[in-house]
């Protein structure tokens, strides 16, 4: 996915003609093409299949953004425009303002817009061990945009989840129900592997934490997967070109590693 042709065809927000090819089934890979990567994508093409296009919603309303900031329980975090978690808090109670912003993320979504200080981030150094100020004890974290965290949340971790129950494509979370422990969890994970292994079947978990770690995943794999479960071209494309334009400015002022006195740069939410 990050090399070779199907890199150049896709690109890095895999919204090209290539991309929607793999999606409808009628790209033609190369003989040497690897066989996990191209299992991966003909994946997305059987999914795709099922689910409508563009099925997921990119619109927020104002009833959406009011009930995500009046729940938010941060007050304090901070944005590098300084629009923070207690201003928009607080413009929750009015629904003009509400309204407002949800407009302008809408629009930004439903055209593929990138807003310059999306991709822009303020620095916090924070310590692994509680008291210890060493710097190689320290952790830098990069605290983006509030409410770009807020239209991935929505539409990544509430929109598209929704669109995939609806398509009986993840059955429901029985642990994640009231009163359930982290061991009933731990026991489906069990079973899990006890039938994939009884049944002699290629099936693995994974926990992706992509949500609190943009720089941490092939974003040209992520944005097929968002387009085989509906989420729009032009969402995609507002989300994965700030994170691009992000990561540039890291390796810009960190160099390609991403590294800086032993500390690992991580984008977090």
């Amino acid at each position: 996915m990050c090399q070779g042709k199907l890199c150049e065809d896709l690109g890095y927000t895999a919204v090209s003609p290539a991309a929607e090819a793999v999606l409808q089934g009628n790209y033609e890979y190369e003989e040497d093409m690897d066989e996990f990567t191209h299992e991966l994508l003909d994946e997305c093409a059987r999914i795709r299949a099922k689910i409508s296009r563009n099925s997921v919603n990119s619109l927020i309303t104002r009833e959406t953004w009011q009930r995500k900031w009046r729940g938010a329980k941060e007050g304090t975090s901070s944005s590098e425009s300084g629009m923070h978690f207690g201003q928009y808090k607080a413009e929750a109670e009015l629904d003009l303002n509400s309204h407002f912003h949800a407009m302008k993320i809408s629009l930004v979504l439903k055209h593929g817009i990138t807003l310059k200080r999306w991709a822009r981030g303020l620095s916090v150094m924070l310590e692994k061990m509680f008291g210890c100020k060493l710097v190689e004890k320290l952790r830098v974290i990069l605290l983006m945009e509030a409410e770009f965290n807020f239209a991935n949340k929505q539409v990544y971790g509430f929109e598209i989840l929704n669109n995939v129950r609806k398509y009986g494509f993840m059955p429901e979370e029985i642990y994640s129900e009231k009163n359930r422990m982290a061991e009933d969890g731990s026991l489906a994970k069990v079973l899990f592997y006890d039938l994939v292994r009884q049944l002699r079947i290629a099936a693995g978990l994974g926990s992706v934490d992509a949500g609190n770690c943009y720089d941490s995943i092939a974003h040209a794999i992520a944005s097929m997967m968002f387009q085989a479960f509906g989420v729009n071209k032009d969402s995609v494309q507002a989300i994965l070109v700030a994170i691009e334009e992000m990561l540039f400015f890291l390796r810009t002022a960190f160099g390609d590693s991403k590294q800086s006195a032993g500390t690992r740069i991580r984008i977090k939410t």
